[in-house]
């Protein structure tokens, strides 16, 4: 994909199946009604066998964090790219039909911003600012919201997933900012040593580029 990292492509003899999959609905369910007003369905239905359609409307790319609001890796900004790069997955949004991406971590993204590529609009948009970061001498970097409040930036790998009755994408992460370690915390009994902490919850229904 490159660096514009902008494509959300599907295969003709999987598109119209990994469409109601990914919604998380069975045959004998209704589907939401999000499958059928969308304008992805109609361009799915038109496409020829063994083909491929990209079906996003705008780039990845277009919706990035200004490096201004970015925190700081080792002193330089980096672009949101490299959350897709390193190793991280989405979530299925089946309650509005949207790809949430979250992720970075590790030596490549300091960043915890949250996108999302809506089918409803074929649109990439930024779901969340990223969280300013500071280097804990224990428990390595960490958000400066706490740890009770956001998470640092994580390779997620395949370890995230939506839960639609509760309606909260969830990651369990994988290696962090900038250490490669699990989340963590200071210990509450021995602030000399860390603990695993998470998983960590977003709610889509909250989402805003701006904050």
């Amino acid at each position: 994909m490159g660096r514009q990292l902008s494509g959300i492509w599907l295969f003709r003899r999987v598109a119209a199946v990994l469409f109601c999959v990914c919604a998380g609905i069975a045959s004998a369910q209704t589907p939401p009604a999000y499958v059928f007003s969308s304008p992805l369905l109609p361009l799915l239905l038109q496409m020829p066998e063994n083909s491929w359609l990209q079906a996003n409307a705008n780039l990845y790319s277009n919706v990035w964090t200004p490096l201004s609001l970015e925190p700081l890796d080792r002193g330089y900004p980096k672009q949101a790219w490299k959350i897709i790069v390193p190793w991280s997955g989405f979530g299925w949004d089946s309650n509005r039909g949207d790809l949430i991406l979250y992720g970075g971590g590790h030596a490549n993204y300091p960043g915890n911003d949250v996108y999302r590529w809506r089918s409803s609009t074929l649109q990439w948009e930024r779901a969340s600012l990223p969280s300013e970061i500071y280097l804990d001498p224990v428990a390595g970097y960490l958000t400066v919201d706490g740890v009770d409040n956001s998470p640092i930036a994580s390779h997620t790998y395949d370890n995230s997933i939506f839960l639609p009755i509760a309606d909260r994408y969830l990651t369990w992460g994988g290696a962090t900012y900038n250490n490669g370690h699990f989340y963590e915390r200071v210990s509450e009994t021995d602030p000399t040593t860390i603990r695993p902490i998470g998983p960590y919850l977003f709610d889509p229904s909250r989402a805003n580029g701006d904050q």
